[in-house]
Order: structure tokens, then sequence, then C-alpha cells
């Protein structure tokens, strides 16, 4: 069994240049977030060899960050509302491939916002790269190739094959890249782009890829009006025992799982953090299970005390934790965490790094509550969180 690792996760997510921004106002309300979510690639049709780094949405200024020529102003007078992308990466760093899809107003309004975000001089001015016909998906559409330097830390030089197109009022795009100067495999590269065509389109069509529950992210909590978003999406069996720095536990059982985690603070100071997970599994008595053996499944988390008695109205079984977060306050319990089920779904609540030990409890206990209200039967869709506290939020 490994150390949590959730939090130092959510953190890279935040140091891992795509991600990194100040913090901005929610992105338009008429992008379905979750639908996007479901369109981007995961671990289930990526090449073995790949780990999952991070996802999450973009606004227009993150966008356009860095680059010339082109402003958020642009993006959004084209009919832009948001953009979602995920990232994984090989065991060795030297392999990347990054899928992103952004919502548009219309489907005219897609292909001639496709001319703004496809043009490389102004997006990414520091870059050589060359246009060539695409035959994924509808027009517009095209094969860029090059290289660029990356935004991370160590200023990789990356060379990528991104195949970009249009499918209706959503554009969409997958690179398979190198950060070690080899040439990125162009049959992957096909592989991917049909991958990601078939999901957009599947999701168009008010399906699920398989994996991924869509009813289940409209009914997930949306944190993301209160601060920036660092890990928003759906997660693979593989890719959630990650997060929670599992192995071989019972989650590997679930149907779907969806995730939101935001920062209230900025790059340099995440703190506080918020997050929300619910996953569904085939019976009550496997969410269930997950929650009794919490204490077993879940490394111990820094001085950590259980609450007992806790109850949430609507759940089934509930544990609950006060303890230290490992980055600011090792010695003081600052933060929260809620495992509880409902019926056959399992809902996670983090509360991290907040001002003080009451206010990381009754925020958590509080998002608990509404989690599992937006499961019932009757709940309006999509899941709106609760307004957090200025004693978190700090405005």
């Amino acid at each position: 069994m490994r150390r949590f690792r959730g939090l130092g996760l959510i953190i890279a997510c935040l140091t891992l240049g795509a991600f990194v921004a100040p913090l901005v106002s929610a992105q338009s309300a008429a992008a379905n977030v979750v639908d996007l979510a479901a369109m981007t690639l995961d671990s289930s049709v990526l090449p073995n060899g790949y780990d999952f780094q991070r996802e999450s949405t973009l606004t227009a200024e993150q966008v356009v960050a860095g680059a010339k020529g082109i402003d958020a102003k642009a993006l959004t007078g084209a009919g832009f509302q948001t953009m979602y992308a995920s990232v994984y990466q090989s065991e060795d760093g030297k392999r990347r491939i990054r899928s992103y899809v952004s919502a548009w107003t219309s489907e005219d309004a897609a292909t001639k916002g496709f001319a703004l975000l496809e043009d490389e001089t102004k997006t990414m001015p520091g870059g050589t790269f060359k246009d060539a016909a695409g035959t994924t998906g509808q027009e517009p559409r095209e094969i860029t190739t090059g290289t660029y330097t990356d935004a991370g830390a160590n200023k990789a030089k990356v060379t990528t094959i991104d195949t970009s197109f249009r499918e209706k009022d959503v554009l969409a795009g997958v690179a398979v890249e190198t950060l070690d100067g080899s040439t990125p495999d162009s049959k992957v590269a096909a592989s991917m782009a049909k991958a990601l065509q078939q999901r957009v389109a599947t999701v168009q069509s008010g399906k699920s890829p398989s994996g991924v529950d869509l009813a289940l992210g409209e009914r997930s909590l949306a944190l993301t009006a209160d601060g920036q978003p660092v890990q928003i999406g759906f997660l693979t069996s593989t890719e959630a025992e990650t997060l929670y720095g599992l192995s071989g536990s019972s989650l590997h059982s679930f149907k779907s799982s969806y995730v939101s985690a935001i920062s209230l603070g900025s790059t340099q100071k995440p703190l506080p953090l918020v997050s929300a997970s619910v996953t569904s599994f085939t019976s009550s008595r496997d969410a269930q299970t997950v929650v009794a053996q919490a204490n077993e499944l879940f490394p111990t988390l820094d001085q950590s005390s259980e609450r007992d008695g806790l109850k949430v109205s609507g759940a089934d079984k509930v544990v609950a934790f006060a303890y230290a977060n490992e980055l600011t306050h090792p010695d003081k319990q600052d933060s929260y965490r809620i495992v509880l089920s409902a019926g056959a779904n399992l809902v996670v609540i983090d509360v991290v790094g907040a001002p003080d030990a009451d206010t990381a409890a009754n925020t958590g206990e509080t998002l608990a509550k509404a989690q599992v209200g937006c499961l019932s039967k009757d709940a309006k869709t999509p899941c709106q969180a609760p307004a957090l506290p200025k004693a978190l939020t700090g405005r």
C-alpha cells in the first residue's frame, strides 16, 4: 500500500505548465464540462506504458497564455466557451499524449474558431511547425508536425504530431509527442485521432463512452465557481487508485468515477484545496464495503483522528477523519475527509489546509450533505455546490 498521493498529485497539476494560471472566473454555464471530460482520451484507449498526469478545464485566458497576436477577448468574441484537456506521460518521461476539446457557441463559431486556435504562429510563437491536410473528423481539420519548448521546469524540446478537427460545435485534437528528440509514432497518432473522434461523436449523440457515466458526472458537485480547477473529470479504476495512493483495492470493480478538485489559493500557495469525488459500483454492498474498510484502504493520514457518530442525511454508511496536511501544517489538524456510501455510490470529500479544524469539518459536512442530495432520484442536474465559507475562500 502506498502513501496517500492525492494532495501531491493535485499540487503537481498546478505546477505542470498547461494548467498554471491565476485565479479566473468559472467557464460559461452553456459549456457542459461533464460532456467535454467524457470526450478526451483515457488510459483505457491509450497505448500501454502511459500514466495519467492531469486533466482540467482551461479558460480563454489560460489558452492564450504565452501567445502573441491573439488575446482572450478574440477567442470569447468568436464564440469560445471553454477547453478541456488531459495529459498522459510515459514512466520514463520521454513520451506524452495530450488530448483536448473546446466548446463553441455554434458549429459556425467552431469552424471560424479553428483558424484562431490552430494558428501556431500566434498561439505557440516560439515553435517551428508545418501543417498538412487531415483526414479525421469534419472540416476544418489538419495535422501539425514540428517542435516547441516545453512549458515545464525542464524546458525540454518537444517533437509533436498534433491532429486537430471539428465535430459539430466542438473542436478536438490529440498530440502524440516525444521529449527526447525522437520522432513520434505516426501510426499511434492516427490511431489516437480516430479514437478521439469516435469518443466526441459518441458523447454528442447522448451516449456514454466505455467506463464513463455521463449521468454520474451531472450528479457530481460542480466546485469550479469558487476557485481554480486543478483536477476535473472521469477516472478509470487505475487512475482512481493512483489519485488516492491505493493498489489492488476494491476500487478496481467500480463502474464509473468523477472527481472535481479546486484550489482556493495561488499557483505558489495552492492551499486550501477542496475535492469531491463520486464513484458508482454495481451494488450498494460494494460501496459500503469500501467505507467499512476506509482505515485499511486509505493510507494513514498525518495526525489523523476519526470522528465518531457523524451522520449525513441519505447516506447509508459514513466515516470521517480530521488530519494535518503535509505541506504547511504537518502537526496541526486543518484538514477533513469524509468517506460515505449512498446506494451504490461512494463519495469522498476532502478539505485540505483550512484555517482551522472546525472550518474544515463544517465545510466537508456541508459538501457531503449537498453531494448526497444530488444523488437522489429527484435531484436537479447539473449538481450545484453550495458556496464555500468566506473563512475558507478569503473572499
